[in-house]
């Protein structure tokens, strides 16, 4: 992957029980998930041109909107991302990737 290149990861709270796969991937998420919530991004070799976290507004049906995150790679090679849900201030869920750029991730 090219190095400073942008890409646009995003993420979602969904009831759907989605298995990983090539570009998706599926977590569970505990206790009551709607209403406000915070999306955040762990990604120590990556720059996010606009920030690392997004409130979303989950609804009682559990689909929340997509919540976008633009990252570029700061350096080559293939690197972790953590996402995260938070509800005040309680962490809610976690799923991670590994990820070369664009097209290029792996999930756990």
């Amino acid at each position: 992957m090219a190095v400073g290149v942008p890409f646009t990861l995003t993420s979602r709270i969904s009831s759907e029980n989605l298995s990983s796969a090539a570009g998706q991937a599926g977590a569970a998420v505990t206790g009551d998930v709607s209403g406000k919530l915070k999306i955040s991004i762990y990604a120590p070799s990556f720059s996010a041109n606009d920030g690392t976290q997004r409130e979303i507004d989950v609804p009682i049906t559990g689909n929340s909107p997509w919540a976008p995150f633009e990252l570029v790679a700061t350096k080559s090679g293939i690197y972790p991302i953590e996402v995260l849900a938070w509800k005040n201030s309680v962490q809610v869920g976690v799923t991670g990737l590994i990820s070369n750029g664009p097209m290029g991730c792996w999930y756990w």
